[in-house]
């Protein structure tokens, strides 16, 4: 089931790695570190994902001010996110 939670964050498909997460600690109510661990980490990432998500919008809108805002979010937090994980 981690694995299965894994790759559905990978595959940005947060709202359901999020569930299988709270799935596994139904099942193993003795590893909640690890699932508050990856809970909090895909959290992250799907903020992340939203971020990239509307510096595309303003990009189309061509509101590159916001653009470049919202793209120096992403790398800022895509550097915290590497460090998490331990890249």
């Amino acid at each position: 089931m981690k694995v299965r939670a894994q790759s559905l964050a990978e595959a940005e498909k947060f709202n359901e790695a999020l569930k299988t997460w709270q799935e596994y600690l139904s099942l193993n109510p003795d590893d909640p570190e690890q699932v508050e661990e990856e809970t909090a980490l895909i959290l992250k990432e799907q903020e992340l994902f939203d971020l990239y998500t509307n510096a595309g919008r303003a990009i189309a809108a061509k509101d590159f001010n916001e653009a470049i805002r919202l793209l120096k979010e992403v790398i800022n937090r895509m550097k915290v996110t590497k460090m998490l994980r331990g890249y």
